[in-house]
């Protein structure tokens, strides 16, 4: 009989559908909670369809275009990166 190992990376699962991270094409973690791609894929589509069911139009709910790049502008994790971006291509 084969042994069976029982490492942290066999024991990630999403907390929604209990798929193991190697099921899914990506995991992401929150805190004490995963959720898996096909998830977030499900709840997108109820969210959509709960829009156009009560508010007849997805422009009610979801922000526009440039709202979303204006976000990501002012978000922690986009200033980090850019800064990255600009101080090592300044030593090219």
């Amino acid at each position: 009989m084969g042994h069976y190992k029982d490492t942290l990376a066999d024991t990630l699962r999403c907390s929604f559908c209990g798929k193991n991270k190697h099921d899914v094409e990506k995991l992401i973690a929150g805190p004490q909670v995963h959720i898996c791609n096909q998830c977030i894929d499900l709840c997108i589509e109820i969210v959509v369809m709960d829009a156009l069911d009560n508010c007849g139009s997805l422009n009610t709910i979801l922000p526009s275009l440039s709202e979303v790049g204006e976000a990501l502008l002012r978000s922690e994790r986009f200033q980090l990166v850019e800064e990255n971006f600009l101080h090592n291509s300044k030593h090219l």
